[in-house]
């Protein structure tokens, strides 16, 4: 008795809590075990298949969210398992695991607590049926009342200035009549320490969070603590160049570059954007910006820049792959680039190339027919293009570039082709800004537009096709500025938050129509008055907002619901709509679009006439675009995903023309794979309601309907 007094007293709090656990977990397993003999008419329990969980009394929480908690999981559909018993494919089947059930329940207990429910009990049934040798499973939870936010106290901040005080506080935004989370708590706290870090305090860390619970008015009374330790400022940069074209770059380039200078109050958002500034030179294979904390002295701290400097010469072919004009595009491009160009690392890029546009819907026996007998499938562009770009403008933080270039189109029987010059500026704005993006440009250029040879009818006199073509050529004087508002908390796939684009420009159009062919003689001939060539003048406006909202739908973030809005509007001050060069119309339908249609395949209904003629309008887009988008967004196995989605939108040649039966409207689904580099994405879309001839999908032959959409990215 001596002896078993002495090795007690020996004995920690925190281990006899240990025995005592792993006595309970044993004598549940031993008892799960001989219910499932008693029951299972001598079946072994670990043979018997989990068939299915299930969860009672949780009203706030859904079975899914909560599933995704627990360690024990249901044995797949028998066709999975099927799968799997011949082939490397599908699963096997799941069996009931006894130990899983003590930590399911305190996963679910502690899940519930996280979300304010304190005083949640949770329980367990098990249904084994000797039949068929199969297990259900039941979790029953009594949830309990909620706690909302009591008192909340920041422990830390006695030596700090007001300001400080005042937007730590701002930063953990509780309302205290919500219910507690802990999420929300933590998103505060790091929100916390990223402005400590952004404004000097290098060694700022979070501590913990002592919850005190009022039972009797039930609330959770918050202290958290932190040490923000001191303020420090940079006492030196210093500059590490590797590479054998390290020679070629100044550290005073560097310096200017990173603008990061000497007494500087340190900001970790300053370090990561002068290391985005001095990748995007393209100066540098590999580059960091970080500061020395192990050098720290009296309050400050030296930053290192290392650089590994790539070659100033890059000569590359490269296989072309992109969504413009809302398609999926293939071709080849050639890209030179010379880096540190006349110094100032100044960038100067030469770039060419051919692609084919929409080639899931393209007919490839067009490239074997001359053009006039090309169908409307046929797609195709060219670019070129002369590019200078500079990280630094005005001794300030200022992206510029400007690119010279010629870019032709071909659209089955219609050709547009531009060429010109656009000047623009990329302002780096600050991260707690609600305007995040603000490029304001300039841009001069031609825009030329022509139809083939159509044939409108047969001179009955003659007994010969009257064919009509027209050209377009207009002079574009433009400014505009392009503004941006992203807040999202991923860029591939966002769980929560909102992305809103607005774009403006104010344009003048000197424009010269010429129409030609039969048509013409033919006017003469019955002696109507017709003038082949004339040149008027258009001034216009541009507008187009594009929202996208995102929110999380589940615990593990991977279910997401996402909607878009989409309007675009022209007004011209004098001038016809005609006037308005076609690369500046808006198109619907399409991969990014409504996805029942193909690409810029929605365009008004009632034609703009040239000349008075009403043609095919595969060249020009409207004047009024209203679309939108929801989804149903689902991620799993970390690098796969499928969509559920409903488009609809359509382009009008007048907001006064819009109605809700001439909107177009698509549903479908879509497989998503999410690469390191970005998602790639397919999506079937069927058009649900065809505005053209006003019938549903139930009235049609649905695989007729059937469009398929390549992309990369999300849809938006």
């Amino acid at each position: 008795m001596f002896y078993l007094k002495k090795i007690l007293s020996l004995i920690t709090n925190d281990e006899i809590d240990w025995i005592f656990r792993s006595l309970k977990t044993l004598v549940l397993t031993i008892l799960l075990v001989t219910s499932a003999v008693y029951v299972g008419n001598s079946q072994p329990l670990e043979k018997s298949e989990l068939s299915e969980i299930r969860f009672e009394g949780n009203k706030q929480f859904s079975s899914s969210d909560l599933k995704a908690l627990i360690l024990s999981k249901e044995t797949p559909f028998w066709f999975w398992k099927f799968l799997n018993s011949f082939t490397p494919l599908g699963s096997g089947p799941v069996y009931l695991e006894p130990s899983y059930v003590e930590y399911d329940m305190a996963a679910i207990r502690s899940f519930y607590q996280t979300k304010g429910f304190f005083e949640t009990k949770v329980s367990y049934k098990l249904d084994i049926n000797a039949a068929d040798n199969k297990a259900e499973l039941t979790y029953k939870i009594s949830e309990g009342d909620p706690a909302v936010y009591g008192d909340l106290k920041l422990m830390g901040f006695a030596n700090e200035d007001d300001y400080i005080k005042r937007m730590v506080e701002e930063k953990i935004d509780i309302d205290l009549s919500q219910r507690y989370d802990q999420g929300r708590v933590q998103k505060g706290i790091s929100e916390v320490i990223l402005f400590l870090k952004n404004n000097g305090f290098l060694t700022a860390r979070y501590d913990s969070t002592v919850v005190n619970i009022d039972s009797v008015l039930n609330k959770a009374n918050l202290s958290v603590y932190f040490s923000p330790g001191k303020i420090f400022r940079v006492s030196e940069l210093r500059i590490e160049k590797l590479g054998t074209s390290s020679s070629s770059v100044s550290e005073e380039l560097i310096r200017d570059i990173s603008n990061i200078n000497q007494n500087d109050i340190y900001s970790v958002e300053k370090l990561s954007k002068s290391e985005l500034r001095l990748a995007r030179t393209g100066l540098f294979s590999s580059v960091s910006v970080e500061a020395i904390v192990n050098d720290t002295l009296n309050g400050f701290v030296p930053v290192m820049i290392q650089g590994s400097v790539a070659s100033m010469n890059e000569l590359s072919p490269e296989l072309l792959m992109d969504n413009d004009q809302n398609a999926f595009n293939l071709g080849v491009r050639g890209n030179y680039i010379r880096k540190n160009f006349l110094g100032d690392a100044r960038k100067f890029t030469i770039t060419t190339s051919v692609s084919l546009v929409d080639v899931l819907n393209f007919n490839f026996e067009n490239i074997f027919k001359s053009p006039s007998k090309r169908d409307s499938t046929y797609r195709a562009k060219f670019e070129f293009l002369l590019k200078i770009e500079q990280p630094f403008i005005f001794n300030r933080p200022i992206y510029g570039n400007f690119e010279t270039y010629f870019k032709s189109q071909t659209r089955g029987k219609t050709e547009l082709s531009n060429y010109g010059g656009k000047f623009g500026l990329e302002f780096e704005m600050p991260d707690y800004t609600f305007i995040n993006l603000l490029n304001p440009y300039i841009n001069l250029e031609n825009v030329k537009a022509s139809i083939g040879d159509v044939i409108l009818f047969r001179d009955n006199i003659t007994n010969e096709d009257i064919i009509f073509n027209f050209s377009q050529n207009s002079l574009v004087p433009v400014i505009g500025v392009e503004l941006g508002a992203s807040h999202t908390d991923d860029l591939f796939f966002p769980a929560e938050g909102y992305n809103i684009s607005f774009s403006s420009e104010g344009a003048y159009s000197s424009t010269t129509s010429r129409v030609g062919g039969s048509y013409v003689d033919y006017l003469r001939r019955i002696g109507q008055e017709f003038q082949a060539e004339d040149t008027r003048s258009a001034f216009f406006y541009r507008l187009l907002l594009n929202v996208g909202n995102y929110f999380n739908l589940s615990n593990d973030r991977n279910t997401i619901f996402a909607i878009k809005s989409k309007v675009g509007y022209i007004q011209t001050f004098f001038g016809g709509d005609e006037l308005i060069p076609p690369n500046r119309t808006f198109f619907a339908g399409g991969s990014n679009s409504v996805r029942g249609w193909q690409a810029r395949q929605l365009t008004p209904q009632d034609q703009i006439k040239y000349a008075g003629i009403l043609v095919n309008n595969e060249l020009r887009g409207g004047t009024f675009l209203f679309e939108g988008s929801v989804e149903l967004r689902r991620k799993f196995l970390s690098s796969f995903g499928f969509v559920v989605f409903g488009d609809f939108g359509n382009v009008f040649n007048s907001y006064t023309d819009f109605a809700m039966n001439k909107l177009a409207a698509a549903a479908g689904f879509g497989i998503r794979y999410y690469s390191p580099i970005a998602p790639f994405r397919i999506d079937f879309g069927t058009k649900f309601y065809d505005p053209a001839d006003k019938k549903f999908i139930f009235e049609k032959q649905f695989f007729d309907n059937i469009q398929i959409h390549f992309g990369i990215g999300e849809a938006f």
